[in-house]
C-alpha cells in the first residue's frame, strides 16, 4: 500500500518562535531608540532653559547703573527664570573685577539643575565697563 503524502499548510512551531523572537528584538530596539530620543530632547530643552535663565540674569545685572553692581556672590532659586527647569534648580551670580581691565566688572552666572541623577551646569560670562 502506498501512503499518500499530504501537503500541510501553515507554520511550524520553530518558524513561529523565530518570527516572534525577531519581532521582539525589533520592538525592543524601537523602544530603546525612542527613550534615547526623549532623553536627548529633554536634555536639550533644559540646557536651553538654563541658558535663557543665565542670560536673563546677566541682562538684569547689566541694566543697573555701574556703581550699583556690587562685587560678590548672589544665589537665586525659586526665581521665575528657573520655572521651566527641574525642581531644586539654583543659580549663582558672581561679580568680580575683570582681569583684563581693572575698572570693568566681570559677571559670571551659573545655573545648576539635575536630570535624573546627573547634575548639569550652564555658565555664562559678561563684562560691564564704566561709562566715561
Amino acid at each position: 500500500m502506498a501512503l499518500k503524502q499530504q501537503s500541510e499548510k501553515g507554520f511550524t512551531i520553530v518558524e513561529i518562535i523565530v518570527a516572534a523572537t525577531l519581532m521582539t528584538l525589533a520592538v525592543a530596539t524601537l523602544v530603546s531608540m525612542m527613550v534615547a530620543a526623549q532623553y536627548a530632547q529633554r536634555n536639550a530643552y533644559y540646557t536651553s532653559e538654563a541658558s535663557r535663565a543665565a542670560f536673563s540674569k546677566i541682562e538684569e545685572t547689566k541694566v543697573k547703573p555701574f556703581k550699583d553692581i556690587s562685587m560678590g556672590t548672589t544665589y537665586f532659586s525659586g526665581d521665575q527664570s528657573l520655572n521651566n527647569l527641574p525642581a531644586g534648580s539654583v543659580g549663582q551670580i558672581v561679580v568680580s573685577p575683570a582681569s583684563f581691565a581693572p575698572d570693568s566688572k566681570q559677571i559670571d552666572v551659573t545655573v545648576t539643575y539635575t536630570v535624573g541623577t546627573v547634575q548639569k551646569k550652564v555658565s555664562m560670562t559678561a563684562y560691564v565697563d564704566p561709562l566715561p
